[in-house]
């Protein structure tokens, strides 16, 4: 019982740390196409960055299973 608990722990620190991801990515895209020049460019670059390591682990994952 014990370890299927932390199991499920496990699987939602997860599923939180996804979703920080997902929610600094929308932010860097909102801020990237209303911010000019430098701050732009940077915002730019965290979205595809971050949207890059979210596909990549969502891929690494399937091929887990």
């Amino acid at each position: 019982m014990k370890q299927k608990q932390i199991e499920e722990e496990k699987r939602m620190h997860k599923a939180v740390g996804i979703l920080l991801l997902a929610f600094t990515s929308a932010i860097a895209g909102i801020v990237s196409i209303f911010v000019p020049g430098t701050a732009g460019k940077l915002a730019k670059w965290t979205f595809f960055g971050v949207f890059a390591v979210c596909i990549i682990y969502l891929v690494a994952k399937r091929k887990v299973r």
